[in-house]
């Protein structure tokens, strides 16, 4: 199973418990984590919130306000071929060991900005041209939403969810 959870902040005890359950709970073998506010994370943080041994991570460290992404994954089900990334995205091209399926996840965590999205955009497209023979699971925030009324001052407008 794959989650993608925008966490803002895995500063709090609390929260952290309540990851680490659900990848336990839930059999997750991949974990997107965005908003994670982590400047620096150590295999300590990694093993306490994988319950599991056979862990591979990757840490995208912004120091904005929002701040960066954690992508963790089961690597005794999937290894990793390829791994690129930028400071809004996380491209990793994997091959389930079990099904010999080599698929991608791309983990992204867009900026705000018109401009900004509009680049991280173009970059996504130029990867998935490249490499479109393969499957494609697009996981994260991409800080877009279908219609200028599902926003109230910066807000998402849960009266208009569905």
């Amino acid at each position: 199973m794959i989650i993608s959870w925008n966490v803002c902040d895995l500063g709090s005890l609390f929260k952290r418990k309540f990851i680490k359950e659900a990848i336990r709970d839930y059999g997750i073998s991949f974990c997107l984590l965005v908003e994670t506010k982590v400047t620096n994370c150590s295999s300590a943080l990694i093993n306490f919130l994988w319950p599991r041994h056979c862990i591979r991570w990757v840490l995208i460290n912004d120091m904005s306000k929002s701040g960066g992404m954690l992508l963790m994954w089961d690597e005794s089900i999937f290894l990793a071929k390829s791994i690129k990334f930028s400071k809004s995205w996380i491209y990793i091209m994997n091959r389930h060991i079990k099904n010999d399926v080599v698929f991608v996840v791309m983990g992204i965590y867009a900026p705000c900005s018109d401009s900004g999205r509009r680049i991280v955009w173009n970059e996504l497209s130029e990867l998935h041209f490249a490499f479109m023979e393969y499957h494609w699971f697009l996981c994260g925030d991409c800080n877009e939403t279908q219609n200028a009324l599902d926003k109230n001052n910066g807000f998402y407008n849960r009266k208009r969810c569905f």
